[in-house]
């Protein structure tokens, strides 16, 4: 009797380190899940339609311009308070074309979205910018006026010439003035120009309504990881641009079933084989749990009664406590934990372990069936022995 009762606990105690296990191995994080979903997103990362927003935002610089003509008078202005010379320009005011020559869209707000490493597309698509309008400072060529036009009182304006590199922060003007005389004087020189933000145009604004607001930090100068599913694998991703970091996760693919594994007593299995192995044995230890249990039920004698009051097994113990025992290690976590794992897999293997959770439920009834059978026979002993006594 004294070694079907260990035999029926050593069962018990291997299904509890199974359930155990298999808890474990639910909770971990699905490398092969997560790894998916990162692809899926790089995906619609690289789709980002840069052109479009490009087109955008230079749309928008241009629709709050600030003119040639303006830019020019606000330069006279400053020659005339600063005492220069009286320059006539309304003949090129009236003739020449007032083209936008001072509005732009500042080059940081077009995301290189192929060659970008993700920590700086991250940043960019997390921070607020805005579309930017280039300003000239007049100041500087009114200087450069007042220097190189001192010996006539009045100049005529024949030409403005205005070029300005993007992204490098200056721009290039040659201005042609004649003298009364008609002699051709010009004015070259190379200014800094300064930007101004234009309020409600940013690259939050343009993302929000053309569906990437899922790409967009809900807090200003949130300094988060907005691309949220990259999140379990940033460390290793953020300095590689979209394709590079694509190409670590297919490496990563290929070790996918070797860092998902259940591993018990020493034994591994895949993630696809732990949703048949997992529910397939713990029914063979509650099945082999029950029999084991109605075989000692059956032996009756009075030695074997004593050896059953006497045995220290939680599962044959007395009121709540074994009560409890047996529904929560017999009932409850055999189910509980073989499904969370099924819940975490798919395809035909996730169909077989849930025939297999069917076949699961009955077999642990009859083995709760059968230890609650023993238990009551243990308290019957224990009856009759303090009767005897």
């Amino acid at each position: 009797m004294e070694e079907t009762l260990k035999s029926i606990r050593l069962i018990h105690r291997v299904l509890l380190t199974l359930i155990v296990a298999v808890f474990l191995f639910a909770l971990s994080p699905d490398r092969e899940a997560q790894y998916k979903h990162a692809i899926g997103f790089l995906d619609k990362i690289e789709g980002f339609p840069v052109e479009e927003y490009r087109a955008w935002s230079e749309n928008e610089a241009g629709d709050n311009p600030r003119s040639r003509n303006a830019f020019v008078e606000s330069v006279f202005e400053e020659v005339r308070k600063r005492g220069g010379p009286e320059i006539n320009w309304e003949i090129f005011k009236a003739n020449g074309d007032d083209e936008l020559a001072v509005s732009y869209a500042a080059s940081q707000l077009f995301p290189s979205i192929l060659h970008d490493k993700l920590e700086i597309l991250n940043r960019q698509f997390r921070d607020d910018i805005f579309v930017q309008q280039l300003i000239l400072p007049p100041g500087k060529l009114a200087s450069k006026i007042l220097l190189e036009l001192k010996h006539q009182p009045k100049f005529l304006l024949d030409n403005f010439v205005f070029e300005s590199t993007i992204g490098i922060g200056r721009a290039d003007i040659q201005m042609y003035v004649y003298d009364p005389k008609g002699k051709l004087e010009s004015v070259r020189t190379t200014i800094k120009y300064e930007t101004r933000k234009i309020p409600g145009k940013s690259l939050r604004v343009w993302m929000m309504k053309n569906g990437y607001d899922h790409l967009v930090s809900k807090k200003l100068d949130d300094q988060s990881i907005v691309f949220e599913p990259l999140r379990p694998i940033w460390p290793f991703v953020r300095d590689k641009t979209a394709s590079e970091a694509k190409s670590w996760i297919y490496q990563e693919l290929l070790r996918a079933d070797q860092l998902n594994t259940l591993t018990f007593l020493g034994f591994s299995v895949s993630e696809g084989q732990a949703a048949i192995v997992a529910p397939g044995l713990t029914c063979v230890l509650l099945l082999a749990l029950a029999a084991h249990a109605r075989h000692a039920r059956r032996i009756r004698n009075t030695d074997i009664k004593n050896k059953l009051t006497e045995f220290p097994w939680v599962g044959i113990f007395p009121g709540l406590v074994g009560s409890g025992a047996r529904i929560f290690t017999i009932l409850v976590l055999p189910l509980l934990a073989n499904s969370w794992l099924l819940s975490r897999t798919s395809g035909y293997l996730a169909y077989t372990g849930w025939g297999l959770i069917v076949i699961l439920i009955p077999c642990a009834y009859w083995a709760f069936l059968e230890i609650r059978r023993l238990s009551l026979s243990k308290s019957e002993s224990e009856v009759e022995i303090k009767q005897k006594g």
